[in-house]
Order: C-alpha cells, then structure tokens, then sequence
C-alpha cells in the first residue's frame, strides 16, 4: 500500500509538472504568433492594455491631449472617432497613438476644410496604428508640423486628403498628406491616396527634416489645370534624408517620385512606378538644391514628355552630376537604375527579416520540443522504475 502510494503521489507530481510544462509552451507559442502577427498588421502585440489613458470619442481625445504631461503619454482609440475640428498636439505635450484593436486600425476622421492634426512647437506626435483620413469628397489636409514639432509614424496610415491652392498658380505651401515644417520620421505605415490640387507635395510636402527609414508613400498626386505642379510623392524644400522606405506609383508634372529644391540624400529605399513630365523618379533643382544618391534604388518611372528618365537632370556614367550646384549627386554603380544597390525595408529587407524570424521560431521551437522529449522520457523511465523493480538500476537519475 505504501509503495503505492507513493507511485499515485508520484504520478500526481509528474502531471502536475507536465501541465506547467504544457502551460508554458502554449504561452510561449502564443507570445511568438503574436509578433509574427504584429508583423503582418504593423501593431505591437502588446498594444493592448498598454494604453495610459483610452478614448471613444472626440471629446474624450482631446481631453486626454489636454490633461497629458510631458512624459510620453499612451492614448488608444477604441472605435473610429469622427472629429469636428483639428486635435492639436501642444507645446510639451509628448502623445502616442494606438489602436485598441485586435486586428486592424481604427480612423481619426476628420471634417471638412481643416487639418486632421497639428503638430505646435516643441509638441511631439507618435502614430503606432492609427488611419489619420476624412470623410469622403471633402478637402483639406492631413497632417501639419509646425516649426520645432515633431511627428513619428511607426505604422498606420494617412490618406485620403486633398488640398486646394490658387485656381492660377500654385501658392499653396501645404502637401495634401503631411506638411512638415519641424521634424517627421516615417518608420513605417503608408501614406497614400492624397492629391494635391494646384498645389506640390500630394504625399509630403517638406519644408524642414524629414528621414524615412521605412514605410511607403504610393499613389498621391499633384495636379494642376494652370501651371506645372511638384513632386507627386515627395516635394522637398528643405532636408530629405532616404535610407528605406518606398516611393511608388505617384504622380506630378515634375519629380514623380520626388521633386528637391533642398538637400536630398538617398542612401537606400526604392524609388520606382513614379510618372511625371520630366523627373519621373527624381527632379532635382540644379540652382537651389542639392542631390546625393549614394545607395538604393530609382528604376522603373515613367515620363510623359520627351524624356526617357528616373532622374533629371540626367547623371552621368560616373555616377556624378557634373555641375557644381547639383551637390555631385552619386551612385555606387554608376547607373540612373541602381541595380546592385539595397532595397527597402518593405522589400528584401523586409523579407530578410522575415526568414530571420522564421529561423528564431523553428530554432526555438526545436528547441522546445527536444526538451520536452527528454524529460517526459526520463520521467516515463522513472515512475515505470518504480513498478519494476528489475529496471531502477538501469534508470539514471
């Protein structure tokens, strides 16, 4: 009786053990499909319940904007949140928002005529899951720096927006999707669909420091029925710093993909299926701006004109501008397409990373079940040794 006792105690602790065990797998498992997950919806797994403060409506968004501190402060959408006037981003104010959403974004909407958001001096905005829009066949912009703001998109998506200019030449110094005067980091999300009506910059229009290290600014346009119009994609007035990211599938009269009158320096990212008159991936102005393409890759664009280009003015075989005002624009092969230079993080640095993830899951995941294959066998072993007599020599323990 004894010794069965023990052995019923025996199995009790070894089910008891394999349950924890079973436990642990089952979270380990699940925490990895979550940021497989993240991956493929550009949210954090842990976005949920990570929220300082949560919001349903306009009222309660500003309120929270309102009573932030300087600290960064979490506010998560809890629905599609239709707005009556601009959410403006104050001085000091340090603001995140997310989505509290399992699957998919919810909308800031806004109404007609007025930004979506306004970024004041020394305001800081970080966008980790959010569709900045408005509502449909309305005008106006989506996002606006002001000078000493700061916006960083991580993942979501501005578009929608439209900006109106001058019915006769183009005055209106506002991009359709962001205008930045301060600072704008775009690490991720898309900004897309917008259209900038007798005006430049139908995706962005920059005016201070934008760097993208990742992400997609695709489809915008910049049109005009009176004049000539810049940069579908990216019009660029002040300091433009590439290095990932894609530009595709915009259009305007001049630089498709990006028009520069700034610094422009492209150092990776793909410029590509851009259409314009003339600089269908880059136009870039000899007498006020500089262009430095040291990596990445601009091919595929198309011009409407008489022009067979991806980058006007044309560059050189030697990879240089040859004027003294074009800042030596450069690329390490030689070439307007940049064949042998990187792609962008949405491209084969984002398939890299996914066969680094698939590598880290398989790998632990091996891992995993090759420990629990020995211990279940040794622990088999030991509860049969103890109805055996014959074989407790033979078990090591």
């Amino acid at each position: 009786m004894r010794r069965n006792s023990k052995s019923a105690n025996g199995l009790y602790c070894f089910h008891n053990r394999k349950t924890l065990v079973f436990v642990s797998l089952l979270f380990m498992i699940i925490l990895i499909f979550s940021c497989l997950l993240s991956e493929f919806k550009g949210v954090s797994p842990f976005v949920l319940g990570a929220s300082d403060v949560v919001v349903s409506n306009e009222t309660e968004l500003k309120n929270a904007i309102d009573n932030a501190s300087s600290k960064e402060t979490i506010i998560a959408l809890d629905k599609d949140i239709v707005l009556t006037g601009p959410i403006v981003i104050s001085a000091n104010k340090d603001i995140k928002l997310v989505s509290n959403k399992v699957f998919g974004f919810y909308k800031l909407i806004s109404a007609p005529v007025c930004q979506v958001i306004f970024v004041e001096k020394a305001g800081v905005l970080k966008i980790d899951g959010v569709i900045v829009t408005r509502e449909k066949d309305t005008n106006g912009e989506g996002v606006l720096i002001g000078s000493g703001g700061t916006f960083i998109l991580y993942s979501g998506e501005v578009f929608g927006h439209t900006a109106i200019g001058s019915s006769e030449m183009n005055v209106l110094n506002h991009g359709a999707g962001v205008t930045n005067y301060g600072v704008f980091e775009m690490h991720g999300g898309k900004i897309f669909g917008n259209t900038a009506k007798e005006s430049n910059g139908g995706g962005v229009l920059n005016s201070g420091v934008f760097m993208m290290f990742g992400g997609e600014i695709s489809d915008n346009v910049a049109h005009s029925r009176f004049g000539s119009t810049h940069g579908g994609g990216v019009c660029n007035k002040g300091t433009f710093r590439m290095s990932g990211g894609k530009i595709s599938g915009n259009t305007a009269t001049f630089g498709g993909g990006v028009f520069n009158s700034g610094t422009f320096t492209m150092s990776g990212g793909v410029i590509s299926g851009n259409t314009a008159g003339q600089g269908s991936g880059v136009y870039y102005d000899l007498d006020s701006g500089t262009f430095e393409w040291l990596d990445g890759v601009i091919s595929g664009n198309t011009s409407t004109g008489n022009y067979d280009d991806n980058v006007y003015p044309p560059i050189s075989d030697n990879g240089s501008s040859g004027n003294n005002n074009g800042g030596g624009s450069s690329n390490n092969n030689g070439s307007n397409n940049g064949n042998n230079n990187s792609s962008d993080g949405n491209g084969d640095d984002g398939f890299n990373v996914w066969i680094f993830v698939v590598i880290v899951v398989v790998v632990l995941s091996l891992v995993v079940v090759g420990c629990m294959f020995v211990y279940f066998k040794k622990k088999v072993a030991r509860i049969e040794a103890k109805f055996n007599p014959l074989l407790q020599g033979r078990v090591e323990e």
